[in-house]
C-alpha cells in the first residue's frame, strides 16, 4: 500500500492541476517502475477501483490480477460536479 498524491502521509498539494485520474495512473506506473516490479496484483477500493481499472487498460502487460472492493461505479457526470459543488 502506498499513500497517493496529496493523501495520507504524502505532502499536501498546492496545485489543483496535480490531481486527476490520469495523474494517479501515471503515479502508479512510476511506482511500479521504481520498485522494479514486473507485474502488479492490484486492489482497488472505492475511488481507487477506477484507478486500477484505468491502469490495467493502459498497461495490460503489467497487471497480474485486480480485486475490486466497493469500487466507484461509472458516472455520466463527474463526482466533483455532482457532490462537491453543493
Amino acid at each position: 500500500m502506498y499513500d497517493t498524491r496529496g493523501r495520507g502521509r504524502s505532502d499536501p498539494l498546492t496545485d489543483d492541476l496535480a490531481l486527476g485520474l490520469a495523474i494517479e495512473v501515471a503515479d502508479l506506473e512510476a511506482l511500479r517502475r521504481h520498485l522494479r516490479v514486473e507485474k502488479l496484483a492490484l486492489i482497488g477500493w472505492s475511488y481507487f477501483g477506477a484507478i486500477v481499472v484505468l491502469y490495467a487498460a493502459a498497461h495490460p502487460d503489467r497487471v497480474e490480477r485486480i480485486v475490486q472492493v466497493g469500487p466507484l461505479g461509472p458516472r455520466r457526470e463527474s463526482y466533483a460536479e455532482r457532490w462537491m459543488t453543493r
